[in-house]
């Protein structure tokens, strides 16, 4: 028995050491059409891209400075991975980033469980930190900093089934996410004092409420209201209504769907799923 377990452990170490492979691993994840980065520089990424392979995602980055064939940017995006067949494993995770220099814009496309890990707001926060990059030329430390986020912030939170999301207390700043037993503390710190008060508050409002009824004990409830008035001392001679104003409050209507967090999904024209967005530069 001692012998088949110790089988059995080895065969499981083996199984975690076998590395993740990306789909079409020949195929280049640096594709840089609009010559913006250096043969080293496209080097460093690359070795950065590996490194999230060995997460189990993809990452391809993709510049152009032509047109996309009457497609959009969406669709471009998004038929480039599929049709390349990017990805890692069979859900094909993986993000592709592509920047287009002839409208300065930039777009990051998701597939498989790159979608859930890369929110809406996650990626909108993802690209607050890296778009000043871009519109100051310097696009290999945009890159640089797009894939070490990834990397750092973005799939460790997803893994730990937080992803960087509306509802998480990163408050914008996603660097500052996971540190829950601060947060714990903090919530224990906060709950204290503010059980203390209510309940001081509780006591305080029930002794003036005992004083007070104890001193109304005398007090009988009236019926009608013909003992608080004198007779025959009010009479009613003539009654008309008088219309003054009118005030009309407007309020407006809340359209904004996004809230809720999460990631909105689309289908690319292979019927594959697809998240994603884009920004100016």
């Amino acid at each position: 028995m001692k012998r088949l377990f110790a089988l059995c452990s080895a065969l499981l170490l083996l199984l975690l050491a076998i590395p993740v492979y990306a789909n079409n691993a020949q195929l280049p994840r640096v594709v840089d059409n609009a010559d913006l980065l250096t043969d080293e520089e496209e080097k460093i990424l690359a070795e950065k891209i590996g490194r999230l392979i060995d997460l189990g995602y993809d990452a391809v980055l993709l510049t152009m400075d032509e047109g996309f064939g009457g497609k959009t940017e969406r669709d471009y995006a998004d038929d480039y991975y599929d049709e390349h067949g990017y990805g890692v494993g069979e859900d094909n995770s993986g993000f592709l980033f592509l920047v287009n220099m002839t409208e300065r814009r930039l777009y990051i496309s998701t597939c498989g469980k790159a979608i859930p890990t890369l929110t809406d707001y996650g990626r909108e926060c993802l690209f607050d930190s890296i778009t000043e990059n871009f519109s100051d030329g310097d696009y290999f430390s945009g890159f640089s900093a797009f894939l070490t986020e990834l990397e750092n912030t973005y799939i460790p939170a997803y893994n730990k089934g937080k992803p960087i999301d509306v509802y998480q207390p990163s408050g914008g700043n996603p660097s500052g996410w996971g540190n829950d037993q601060e947060d714990s503390y903090e919530r224990q710190l906060t709950a204290g004092p503010i059980l203390v008060c209510c309940l001081i508050g509780f006591g305080i409002s029930l002794l003036i409420f005992l004083g007070v009824r104890s001193g109304m004990k005398t007090a009988r409830v009236a019926r009608t209201a013909g003992n608080a008035l004198k007779q025959d001392s009010f009479r009613l001679t003539a009654n008309s209504d008088i219309f003054l104003y009118s005030q009309t409050q407007r309020i407006a209507r809340n359209t904004d769907n996004g809230s809720g967090g999460g990631s909105s999904t689309h289908t690319s024209s292979g019927g594959v799923s697809h998240g994603g967005g884009g920004r100016s530069f």
